[in-house]
């Protein structure tokens, strides 16, 4: 006879769990690049107003890792309407964290946590990537 550890979450009750960590651990990432961000544009209107030798890349935040930033922050919103506030690019993206988040939670802690990590990295590099070819583009 195998003996239960605790007590076991409904489906109804893990989604919630997913959906909740998930949405949180987008929230902490997206304020930590929105700072970022802001410590970027702040050192780009330092240096802008100095006269060097080198250029903006080697002084401030390389431009892979501001759009990289940025698909952390503002996510697919950011990519569609780049004039989005901050705002409503968290509520969007958070949402849609939230319901990958529930839907991971339906598997298996261990399970859940890869995939769900994998999905994220995937669509912030992939977002980001698409970033930085747009300005070619565009």
């Amino acid at each position: 006879m195998k003996r239960q550890r605790g007590s076991k979450l409904t489906g109804g009750q893990r989604f919630m769990v997913g959906a909740l960590f998930a949405a949180a651990l987008f929230l902490v990432e997206a304020g930590i690049a929105e700072i970022l961000l802001a410590n970027h544009a702040q050192c780009e209107a330092m240096v802008s107003n100095m006269r060097l030798r080198f250029g903006l890349q080697e002084v401030c935040t390389p431009k892979w890792a501001v759009f990289m930033l940025g698909a952390i922050s503002r996510g697919i919103i950011g990519l569609i309407l780049p004039g989005a506030s901050a705002f409503v690019a968290w509520l969007t993206m958070g949402g849609i964290y939230a319901l990958a988040g529930g839907g991971c939670g339906q598997m298996s802690p261990r399970w859940g946590v890869v995939i769900y990590l994998a999905g994220h990295i995937a669509l912030v590099a992939l977002l980001a990537g698409l970033g930085y070819i747009s300005q070619f583009i565009a």
